[in-house]
């Protein structure tokens, strides 16, 4: 340890990690002290730097993959994996003469490493750091020797030209030729030794440890030297593999390769004897050559057991309940020798097949291509022999549905299945496991065809032979159309927080007609496949193939970032499943950081008022965790940008579109009525990409005159819900959609009439409007950043993830306005800026018109009932309060005339204010004792229907306004 207390032989991961990223272009992990990586990583692309310096800080070494080679279009990388050095001398000699060192280590851009001391895995050492002698033990022995003293393997980086580069590893005895695998070649070693690079010095004859800044890319080989290679390597491995594994083709691939986590699942009981049923019946069945199938079949069930994550001894035991089961069958039918023999060599399948792929590294796991090129052939025969009712689609599919294998698309579902096996005495060996009477029903599907229901079942019938006392076995099998589209790739993702099941799939009919779905609900995808007379027949639901088949996802599934309570189990972190571009940006701090400076001084330069305009992007980004808030319990804002035309709010819209979701249009234009049916239509547009990012509903292009946007009544409900509940409902179709995406409002005045929603809103006033010269300039620079702010909007999100333990209480503050300036600025100094000078805007003291329209809310909140039994459910706040004022239900306003209320003294008992007072602010005409006789009006305010509606915030538009209102109109868009 230094003074520090860090170990100085991993004090220069970070540098090592950054010359080996940034100089030559490799692909860098960084792994743990057991060598394996830290988080995910990818053969194909490489880790952002900040995530990457994020991971080396808790590695205790590096790794670097194959394949990858920054901006290389005629190379990629092959790392030669040496774990003996003196056998691998022998190969290396016949490709490479016996100059190889040299070659391969002796040049300036070589790149070569020494790695653990051997005999591996029973060595551990005592070393302090790289370079130095240390002392190490034997543990079979218990010999003591310096490091020095001890072979130690090593690896080889070359470059091979991408038109002969091999699509995965290759395996020999004492070298491996790694491609879709990785390599650790820095830090601390298992053993206690650290990895070293080294170059072979020619006029010494030796190795000497080197920096890394003395590497290069590594040695380039041809395509002739790699077949030459490639030959020796496959032809080293002679009896010493698995000859089972060697069998499989197409898709296989190690653990490691396959990047596949712990395995950590069981298989349930009734999965598990439904493989006993679909294996047993082929155990004693021979194939054409007379041999058996047994290692085939298990060593496939085995190998995609384990890439489906499931545990070594939940796959055993099933493993061990087939060989008993087939053996169980079979006694009494041979002798107690022949018994015993076959039993112990029963015992042989699970070290050849379950216990090999679990255990051995190296094991290559078959995926689903490579096991069904291996047995189809068999099943398809077993078939054709009566030992089995299946087809092979059928057999394959019990297969997966039992182990729960992940597939891009359905083969067939088992409905209903009933039967016996044939086992017991009066048995012979190779009837045994034969169904008999047996119905098996299924959903397949059946492309390009369609789906169809299939029932099946085993008429035994008489011999007309009568020698013959077995008799003969004839499967019949009916298939029924149920849906003319067929799935051709199909995978789902399950939301358990919405209870919403969404598919990407692409079909295709028997007239070649394709259609392609992209995360569309599967309710909706089913309605849509129906139509056109596509549904043959409703009976049995051909759609239990969406709930049959194994969700590719189990999450809350949405774009944008969600940190769930940690009683769902679900991550805290930025999600993509709608691709708006979050995904595809990288997390890099600089590119933030100059995406967000430049827009600062875009605004500052050209924007009358600045910090109103920062304030509205701080207000819109927060609204990113509106959907956090709600599923912590706690009530988030929705934003209303307020002010005069071509004043910047529109713009603020485009800024949080183009800095979260800029793969698609969360600006809406609403035009002078945000309606229901506008709201409902404008949320709708998001039941295909479910996004926890802002929508902008933007009234843009309206004169102050008419440009009132009117909260009340349904539209009030529809965005109430959206802010506050988990669900809102469409009004016009009554789609219930997950209200996931924070809410902006843009308007150049706003009236609020439903006081439940008035406190769910954070008003931003825009006093100014932009001048003309400014927006002339300004806009180009502003649109030049449109490809940029997202980088600024993936950190801004990721950061919440990476750190929520220290922003949480920041982020869930109790004030929601200080919350979204407080961590507006923590980002912006995380990037090395200085934090915005935002202050909260000042609320104006009510004012008298302020006060009336509450008081009369409360009595249109009081009697509410009394208006939708005298008129309809879904009059609005003024339909309701001038039948109040009609019929008497409030003391202080009346009717006067047909066009013109009257204020009446009472007004001062309720509210304080006399009528005088609320007149002169009103407009209207005071009556006093000069202008009647008459006590009943004496001290009233005769004011105009239309100006009272006005003045109390409610917006009565003209006949023909109201008509459009369900007619989408095109809104003009104000940019800086």
């Amino acid at each position: 340890m230094d003074s520090k207390g860090k170990d100085k032989g991993v004090l220069d991961l970070e540098d090592v990690a950054l010359v080996l990223y940034r100089d030559l272009g490799v692909n860098v992990i960084p792994v743990d002290s057991d060598k394996k990586p830290i988080g995910s990583w990818s053969v194909d692309r490489r880790l952002g730097v900040e995530a990457l310096v994020g991971k080396v800080r808790g590695a205790s070494g590096v790794a670097i993959t194959g394949r990858f080679l920054a901006g290389d279009e005629e190379y990629g990388v092959g790392i030669l994996d040496i774990d003996d050095p003196a056998k691998a001398d022998e190969v290396l000699r016949q490709v490479f003469s016996e100059e190889w060192m040299a070659r391969l280590c002796g040049q300036t851009y070589s790149f070569c490493g020494l790695t653990g001391p051997r005999p591996k895995g029973k060595v551990m050492c005592d070393c302090k750091g790289p370079g130095e002698d240390c002392d190490c033990i034997i543990q079979d022995t218990g010999e003591r020797k310096k490091l020095s003293e001890l072979q130690r393997g090593m690896y080889i980086v070359v470059r091979i030209p991408k038109r002969c580069l091999p699509n995965q590893t290759i395996r020999g005895g004492a070298i491996e030729l790694l491609v879709n695998n990785y390599e650790v070649v820095y830090g601390r070693h298992p053993s206690g030794a650290f990895y070293e690079f080294v170059k072979w010095k020619k006029n010494s004859n030796s190795w000497v440890r080197v920096g890394v800044e003395a590497l290069g890319p590594g040695e380039i080989i041809t395509c002739e030297e790699l077949s030459a290679l490639r030959a020796l390597l496959v032809g080293s491995q002679g009896g010493g593999g698995n000859a089972v594994e060697e069998l499989g083709g197409g898709d296989v691939a190690t653990a490691v390769e396959l990047n596949l986590p712990e395995p950590t699942l069981e298989i349930p009981e009734d999965k598990a004897k439904q493989l006993v049923s679909v294996v047993v019946p082929l155990w004693w069945l021979e194939t054409d050559e007379g041999k058996h199938m047994h290692d085939l079949i298990l060593y496939g069930i085995s190998s995609l057991a384990r890439r489906a994550g499931i545990k070594h001894e939940s796959i055993r035991k099933v493993v061990e309940d087939i060989i008993n089961t087939a053996l169980k069958a079979i006694e009494g039918k041979v002798t107690p020798d022949e018994l015993r023999r076959i039993m112990k060599n029963e015992e042989g399948h699970f070290e050849e097949t379950v216990d090999y792929v679990y255990t051995k590294p190296t094991a290559k796991l078959w995926g689903r291509k490579a096991f069904e090129q291996a047995v189809g052939d068999f099943i398809r025969q077993a078939r054709s022999r009566g030992a089995i009712t299946l087809e092979p689609n059928e057999w394959f599919s019990l297969v997966y549905d039992a182990i729960g294998l992940q597939l891009d698309t359905v083969i067939c579902i088992p409905v209903k299945k009933v039967g016996g096996e044939r086992v017991g005495e009066g048995v012979s060996i190779d009837e045994i496991g034969r169904q008999t009477w047996a119905y098996t029903e299924f959903i397949c599907n059946e492309v390009p065809f369609g789906i169809v229901y299939r029932k099946k079942k085993i008429v035994e019938e008489d011999s007309d032979d009568e020698e013959d006392e077995g008799g003969g076995i004839r499967i019949v099998t009916a298939d029924t159309a149920l849906l003319k589209w067929s799935f051709s790739r199909l995978e789902t993702y399950y939301d358990p927080y919405f209870d919403i099941t969404y598919a990407n799939a692409v079909v295709v009919n028997d007239k070649g007609v394709t259609k392609n779905y992209v995360m569309y609900r599967t309710d909706k995808l089913r309605r849509e496949l129906e139509e056109d007379n596509a549904l043959v027949r409703p009976q049995p639901r051909w759609n239990v193939i969406f709930q049959a088949t194994k969700p590719k996802a189990v999450d809350v599934i949405v774009s944008g970032f969600v940190c769930p309570p940690p009683d769902l189990g679900l991550p805290c972190g930025v999600r993509d499943y709608f691709d708006v571009g979050l995904a595809r940006a990288e997390y890099n701090a600089s590119l933030a950081r100059e995406a967000i400076e430049q827009l600062i001084n875009v605004v500052m330069k050209y924007h009358p008022e600045p910090e109103t305009f920062l304030r509205g992007v701080a207000y819109g980004a927060f609204t990113n965790f509106n959907l956090t808030w709600k599923m912590h319990g706690l009530k988030p804002k929705m934003v209303a940008l307020v002010g005069v035309k071509d004043s910047g709010k529109t713009t603020v819209g485009f800024v949080l579109n183009w800095a979260f979701s800029p793969r698609i249009d969360t600006v809406l234009p609403t035009s002078v009525l945000l309606s229901p049916a506008r709201a409902g239509r404008g949320i709708e547009l998001l039941t295909n990409a479910v996004i926890a990012t802002p929508i902008v509903f933007d009234e843009a292009g309206t004169t102050v005159e008419r440009g009132v946007v009117k909260l009340e009544g349904n539209t009030a409900n529809v965005l109430k819900n959206y802010v506050t509940q988990r669900y809102s409902w469409v009004t016009a179709t009554g789609t219930k959609v997950p209200a996931t995406s924070g809410v902006v409002l843009t308007a150049n005045q706003l009236a609020i009439t439903d006081p439940a929603l008035e406190d769910k809103v954070v008003t931003i006033s825009f006093a100014k409007t932009i001048p003309k010269n400014n927006q002339l300039m300004g806009t180009p620079e502003l649109r030049a950043l449109k490809d940029k702010l997202v980088f600024f909007g993936k950190y801004y999100l990721q950061y919440a993830a990476d750190n929520w333990a220290n922003v949480r209480d920041i982020i869930m503050g109790k004030d929601w306005e200080t919350a979204a300036i407080t961590y507006m600025n923590t980002v912006l100094q995380s990037l090395g800026l200085p934090p915005l000078s935002l202050q909260i805007e000042e609320r104006e003291e009510p004012t008298h018109l302020y006060l009336l329209r509450s008081l009369l809310q409360s009595y249109v909140r009081e009697h509410q009932t009394v208006c939708t039994k005298a008129k309809d459910a879904s009059l609005d706040f003024w339909d309701c309060l001038e039948y109040l004022i009609v019929h008497d239900y409030i003391p202080f306003v009346k009717t006067y005339k047909d066009t013109k209320v009257r204020i009446t003294k009472e007004i001062e008992k309720e509210l304080g204010v006399s009528a005088k007072v609320l007149c002169t602010e009103l407009g209207g005409e005071f009556i006093d004792w000069r202008k009647t006789k008459n006590a009943k009006y004496k001290n009233s305010c005769i004011v105009d229907k239309y100006v009272f509606a006005s003045a109390i915030g409610v917006y009565m538009p003209s006949n023909e306004e109201t008509n459009e209102e369900d007619t989408e109109e095109s809104t003009e868009q104000n940019h800086v």
